[in-house]
This record gives C-alpha cells, structure tokens and sequence, in this order.
C-alpha cells in the first residue's frame, strides 16, 4: 500500500495546514465587507430581499421598454404592463409589507411614457420607488424606503432625492 501524497511534497505537514488556513482567512477577509454591509446602513433582511425585487423589476421595465421601441410604460398601468415580465403577484409585494394592499411599488410617474433615450441623467432619476395604493413614497424599511435609479442602481434613503419628480406626501 503507498504512502498518501502530500501537497507540497517535502514541506512537514504543518506548514500546509498553515498554508490552508492562511487561504481560508484570507478569502474570508476579503469576502467580509460584502456581508457586512447590510448590517452597517441599518438594513433588515427584508429590505434587502425588498431591494433584490426592485432589481427583477427594473429588468422588467427595461425589458418592457425593449418591446415597446424605448417606451416606459404607464405609471397608472405599470403593474399590469410587468405580468408578462415577473413571475406572479408575488415580486410586486414588498417582504416587510404583506399584508398592505398593492401597489407596493411604483413608477415615476415624471418620467412614465418617455422614451428611455430622452431621459437625462440615468443615475439621478428615480424609475421605481416603494409606495402606498395612492403612488406616494413610504418608507417601510425602519423610516426608510428603496429607490431604484435609471441606470440600476439600488438606494436606501429616508426621503425621495432632491429633484426627483416623486410625489410628495404632506407631513
């Protein structure tokens, strides 16, 4: 019966454990803030599963817009217009909101039937936004809502941005 081979041949086994472990650590110190990122901005779980489904939904109005020669579709018919674009009902619920009636999420309604091309700056205009059955912001998220921009991007803020053409709920 032969002996096992060893990794490194004529290092003692000690020094390939180490070499191991030293691996190990160091994937998991590079992978470390990827996860810790959620925990630190405050997030939950559910606004993060929340954010993951506004990003099947921007695929979806993007994808919508790709039938439609560039055109976004309708704020008031946004929903409908995604059916053939999501898997169900279910993507267009917020996680940390199951039990409020839909819409739980909203299109721009200032930039809703424009062609994508006309619209300015990608990373600064909101295309969708958690809101109520009245297509006003919430912020369901512990005082926080998610926003999705043009260009796919995902923000978790207290307010809508400046100059973003949401609608304003009266305080």
């Amino acid at each position: 019966m032969s002996k096992p081979t060893r990794m490194y041949g004529c290092l003692p086994r000690w020094v390939e454990w180490s070499i191991g472990l030293g691996i190990v650590a160091v994937t998991v110190v590079m992978l470390w803030p990827s996860y810790g990122i959620p925990r630190r901005s405050g997030a939950t779980a559910r606004q993060v599963a929340c954010a993951a489904r506004m990003v099947t939904l921007v695929s979806a109005t993007r994808a919508y817009a790709q039938d439609n020669n560039g055109r976004l579709p309708n704020a008031a018919q946004w929903q409908d217009a995604m059916a053939e674009f999501v898997d169900g009902e279910g993507e267009l619920r917020c996680p940390a909101r199951q039990d409020d009636p839909l819409p739980h999420y909203a299109l721009n309604p200032s930039i809703a039937g424009m062609n994508v091309a006309d619209v300015g700056d990608r990373d600064k205009v909101v295309l969708l936004y958690e809101a109520d059955a009245l297509g006003l912001p919430v912020s369901p998220h512990k005082g926080r809502g998610n926003y999705a921009f043009m260009d796919g991007d995902i923000e978790y803020l207290e307010r809508p941005p400046e100059g973003s053409g949401l609608p304003a709920r009266e305080e």
